[in-house]
């Protein structure tokens, strides 16, 4: 064959697949631009009829109303439509109530409370607490420095008790119907306890992480550092999660040098949630104690030590939470948190929805924790059962 004609057919057909290559890309295009439009216009559609029902409220409801509340009852509808029961938009009257209740929370005794006929009322006490010994759940507070709850005003009364704490403050507390004076100091305050731990039956350390929250690593790390022995017991039964960044820490206490856990977004793009640079890991066993409480972070602290075989788990199926959240604080006020992102292991694609079943499954009678721990080792068969198998080892 001649060579120009040559050169001029190859010349041909690489302009053949450039025009097929462009019509097949320009199509694709196409239809994902014709996609977007659709969208869109779907969107405005919907857009469309809130706007002519609120014309029509504006227009012909009997008396006036406030479109701010109706807005953002609409916008309240909108997330929960999302049916993400972790999705939830506060407006800004919603958001200072949560802020309120939050407020109620004396974590410096140990005990949450509520308002009840103008006197502070113990609605929970925590355990590991110094509260735990003194108070009760039903015991009211009515006075507080000798001068009446009520004459000082509920709000006043917190902010003295937490300010009070540092230096010790006297509360008047009733209970059944007795009134009683008892003084709370700094020591109640340092024992707040989110991360406790202890040797039990003779060479075994028993650590219990009680929540994933601001501090529990600096506790975790104090605790730890105590450990002297191989055998390890870390309790997250009951531990509903928490901070994901405090898990982190945690886990690089004990895992070797590398990245362990990511979360994956809607777009695709992946974020390492968990990485150690540790170059001593921890040597000796680890028996995670887990029920169908635990969940969120205490699931991603259980299934990162399960995929680096540094641990056994026992106890029953966990909750299964396994995606992340994230808070935003529109312009308009109020506040909207999303759930953002699902959660992984390197070895454990999922466990949102299902949970992590147990290498070794024991009920307990009452799965609440009723009876757990280390001071009622006769009672947890759980504890007990971990004992066990570190004593046939």
């Amino acid at each position: 064959m001649n060579k120009k004609i040559s050169i001029g057919l190859c010349i041909s057909l690489m302009a053949c697949v450039a025009i097929i290559t462009f019509f097949i890309t320009t199509n694709l295009s196409l239809k994902k631009f014709n996609k977007n439009i659709s969208n869109i216009r779907a969107t405005a559609a919907r857009f469309a009829d809130f706007d002519e029902v609120y014309k029509l409220v504006k227009d012909n409801f009997y008396i006036d109303s406030d479109t701010r509340n109706s807005v953002s009852n609409g916008i309240s509808g909108y997330i929960a439509g999302l049916n993400d029961k972790y999705s939830v938009y506060y407006t800004q009257k919603q958001l200072e109530e949560a802020n309120d209740a939050m407020k109620s929370s004396l974590t410096g005794i140990g005990v949450s409370v509520k308002e009840e006929n103008g006197y502070i009322k113990i609605i929970e006490v925590l355990t590991d607490t110094l509260a735990q010994e003194a108070l009760k759940v039903g015991d009211v507070i009515v006075k507080v420095a000798g001068v009446d709850v009520k004459d000082t005003g509920y709000k006043e009364a917190l902010n003295q008790i937490r300010v009070g704490l540092y230096d010790g403050i006297e509360m008047t507390v009733r209970r059944n119907g007795l009134d009683e004076v008892r003084k709370f100091t700094n020591r109640t305050l340092e024992n707040t306890s989110l991360v406790t731990g202890e040797t039990i039956s003779g060479d075994v350390y028993y650590i219990k992480i009680n929540h994933f929250d601001n501090g529990s690593f600096e506790q975790f790390k104090e605790v730890f550092a105590k450990c002297n022995t191989p055998k390890l017991i870390i309790d997250v039964r009951n531990n509903t999660g928490g901070l994901i960044s405090e898990c982190e820490k945690m886990l690089a206490l004990l895992l070797p040098k590398g990245e362990f856990a990511k979360a994956t977004y809607r777009d695709g793009r992946e974020e390492t949630i968990v990485k150690s640079e540790n170059n001593l890991a921890f040597t000796g066993n680890i028996i995670l104690l887990v029920n169908g409480t635990t969940a969120s972070s205490a699931e991603l602290f259980t299934a990162t030590l399960k995929d680096e075989a540094m641990a056994t788990t026992i106890g029953v199926r966990t909750f299964g939470k396994g995606i992340m959240q994230q808070t935003f604080m529109p312009k308009s006020g109020g506040s909207l948190t999303l759930t953002v992102a699902t959660i992984r292991t390197n070895k454990n694609p999922s466990w949102h929805g299902i949970g992590l079943l147990p290498d070794v499954e024991v009920a307990l009678s009452s799965d609440l924790g009723i009876n757990l721990g280390a001071d009622v080792v006769e009672e947890d068969k759980q504890l007990n059962k971990a004992l066990e198998i570190y004593k046939n080892s």
